[in-house]
């Protein structure tokens, strides 16, 4: 049988004013399990984050941590069930990463958190040697 996940959402909607960000964000995320939000400026990540923690209301869909509904919750009361954000600011980088829900055990999310970085600069290395073998292969 499979975990409940920790983290769903199902179909958020999010809007600012009248400019609608995110349509039908759908998400599960199990516990021990980590996720990371990829792609182009303005495609909704950081407000889809935003919407999770409380920031930017969702104004439609569902937000469930550990099978409690959190979507009409006040952001204090999300960060008081240990979701919260770090790595914030203009200068993120992939191996700062973000830990969007705060672990219960510190040192082991520290170690998942280290791993996790070099899986992703050995991933980016490989990618970087095969770009250059292919450009001086065009040569």
């Amino acid at each position: 049988m499979l975990d409940a996940p920790l983290l769903e959402l199902a179909d958020i909607e999010t809007s600012y004013g009248l400019s609608r960000v995110l349509f039908g964000i759908s998400l599960a995320i199990a516990p021990g399990e980590m996720v990371s939000l990829m792609g182009r400026n303005g495609m909704g990540k950081t407000t889809t984050v935003r919407s999770i923690m409380g920031l930017t209301r969702a104004a439609k869909g569902s937000i469930r941590f550990a099978g409690s509904e959190i979507r009409a919750l006040a952001a204090y009361r999300i960060a008081q069930r240990g979701i919260g954000r770090r790595g914030i600011g203009a200068a993120q980088q992939i191996r700062q990463g973000e830990q969007l829900l705060a672990p219960r055990r510190p040192r082991l999310a520290r170690h998942r958190a280290s791993a996790f970085g070099r899986d992703i600069s050995q991933i980016f290395a490989l990618a970087r040697q095969r770009a250059g073998a292919e450009i001086e292969a065009k040569a």
